[in-house]
């Protein structure tokens, strides 16, 4: 019986010492992690009357409401007439920014439009839509 006490002490040290630095598991991480939360100020827009070669900027402002840092990884308009950039850099916990907009009307039709931005977050969900519409007057030079 002797033979068996240090190798069973060896065996209780062993699983204490690896059990107590085994590495957190997911699910006991998972609840210290926050996803930011952004509020907007608007999510639509009507731009009314724009001359057909003109360039409208505009911006959809937002609020960090959360409690971890908010960044915009992607700000896309899905054409070659709008170019959309987010901020490059994360936005603190209570701090507003905003999402800007061109929009280049000599590279879209005349009439009536309605255009959607999409943004990239590190919210649930990740992504955010935009829309805006307008009359584009006038004809391409």
């Amino acid at each position: 019986m002797k033979k068996w006490l240090p190798a069973s002490l060896l065996c209780v040290v062993f699983h204490a010492f690896v059990g107590c630095n085994a590495p957190k598991q997911p699910a006991e991480i998972a609840p210290t992690l926050k996803p930011a939360l952004i509020t907007w100020k608007s999510t639509s827009k009507d731009l009314g009357k724009i001359p057909m070669g003109d360039t409208a900027i505009l911006y959809f402002p937002f609020t960090n409401s959360g409690n971890a840092p908010l960044i915009i990884s992607a700000a896309d308009g899905g054409c070659s007439c709008l170019q959309a950039k987010g901020p490059g850099h994360p936005i603190l916990p209570g701090q507003t920014d905003s999402i800007r907009v061109a929009f280049f009307t000599q590279l879209s039709v005349t009439g009536w439009v309605r255009k959607s931005i999409q943004v990239s977050a590190n919210t649930i969900p990740n992504t955010h839509r935009f829309l805006f519409t307008a009359e584009i007057t006038g004809h391409k030079k």
